[in-house]
């Protein structure tokens, strides 16, 4: 009967022990992931900030250089009205573009044809046939009118070049300067998603990773590779922001992204480390609980010799009561 009674409650525990365990388990994997979404959810607040902060430290940058290079424009208009026959001469235009610490400058007859300036390989240019200068033409007709372009990346110098226009005061045409932007280049060369992103940290084996997709390129680390030889899926890639569980390079990860003009940004972190904390406390249960059971074993072996120990027959061991 007492054997009976053992096996069955035995049978009990052992219920017990393994809905306890998935209760446990499920819980705690529930906290995990919980957890994560918030410190996720922070890290890509952070990372919007740094982005955005960016932006407008470039924007800044923008407005004060062009505002300092119409003031450039208009100097150079007004010297041109006090002398106009050094428009005739070469060394005299390059002379203002130095003296004005501009890379070029250019004016116009009453017809927006380039006639003086710097760059003579220019000469003859009408400003209404091409889709760079034609803006400039507003200022045929309307002379209080002035443009600062925003700065466009030039193929041939490999950098951001801008150009800055007003009205003749002489007579009617356009007096036009042409600079490369230093201070813009230099920040925008550090400004890149890259390097933006360098210094976050997520946790001890997580990563950041970012995809131009425009591109199709990935925009951190290796920028020759694309996202699908990262590991991204383009199931993942159209969901923008996203937050769960998803396999990257074959490891599963918990992935936190969202878009970000044309950067897609993702935050992996591997569900080893993920999982870490509740792996710990299960198996720690497990050994709370193994313990346990040796105890209540060596309880039940202690009463069980007490009782049933029949003379000449010998007790039974506690090794092969324990491991029985």
């Amino acid at each position: 009967m007492q054997k009976k009674f053992t096996k069955y409650l035995s049978l009990y525990m052992l219920i017990a022990f393994i809905v306890i365990m998935s209760i446990i388990f499920a819980l705690q994997t529930i906290l995990a992931q919980s957890n994560q979404k918030k410190i996720a959810l922070d890290k890509l607040n952070t990372i919007h900030e740094t982005l955005h902060q960016n932006d407008e430290e470039i924007e800044k940058i923008k407005s004060d250089f062009a505002k300092e290079a119409l003031i450039k424009a208009r100097m150079f208009s007004y010297v041109i009205a006090q002398n106009p026959e050094m428009l005739n001469s070469l060394d005299e235009m390059q002379s203002m573009a130095d003296l004005l610490h501009v890379n070029e400058v250019h004016v116009t007859d009453e017809n927006g044809v380039l006639l003086w300036g710097n760059m003579p390989i220019y000469y003859g240019m009408d400003f209404h046939s091409s889709e760079q200068t034609k803006p400039f033409t507003t200022i045929l007709t309307n002379p209080s009118f002035e443009l600062a372009q925003e700065p466009q990346p030039n193929g041939a110098i490999g950098k951001m070049f801008q150009y800055i226009g007003v009205s003749r005061q002489d007579q009617a045409g356009i007096v036009q300067v042409g600079v490369e932007p230093e201070k813009l280049n230099t920040a925008l060369a550090n400004n890149t998603i890259d390097k933006a992103l360098e210094n976050i940290e997520y946790g001890t084996t997580g990563y950041v990773f970012a995809v131009d997709t425009d591109t199709g390129l990935m925009a951190t680390g290796n920028q020759e590779m694309s996202y699908k030889d990262f590991g991204v899926s383009d199931k993942l890639i159209s969901k923008g922001s996203y937050l769960g569980l998803t396999t990257i390079n074959g490891k599963r990860v918990y992935i936190a992204t969202e878009q970000h003009d044309n950067y897609f940004i993702g935050l992996a972190l591997p569900t080893k480390e993920l999982y870490q904390s509740r792996n710990l406390q299960v198996f720690s249960f497990l050994i709370i609980c193994r313990c346990r059971a040796y105890c209540w074993r060596l309880k039940s072996f202690l009463t069980t010799r007490e009782s049933s120990t029949v003379p000449g027959t010998g007790s039974k061991t506690f090794a092969s009561f324990l491991f029985r």
